[in-house]
């Protein structure tokens, strides 16, 4: 069972994100890479973790943007 189609008493969920940084906590997220079903049931969700330096060379990099959709719009489940 995927995360998407767990009911936690409020319904299923519409999305689900990485929490991110927790500045507060010292905690960081460094290298990260975060692997969840889409929503819609036709891929997968890659949530990278990296420093901005990393993630800039990645937003030009024309082999990954082939196969990547950077700030993809919520896909909600009829």
């Amino acid at each position: 069972m995927g995360l998407y189609n767990v009911d936690f008493g409020w319904g299923k969920p519409v999305w689900i994100a990485h929490m991110g940084d927790l500045p507060d906590a010292h905690v960081r997220s460094k290298q990260q890479f975060v692997f969840l079903e889409s929503a819609c049931h036709e891929g997968i969700e890659l949530w990278i973790a990296c420093d901005d330096e990393e993630i800039r060379v990645l937003e030009k990099d024309s082999e990954f943007l082939t196969y990547a959709n950077p700030n993809p719009s919520i896909c909600i489940s009829p």
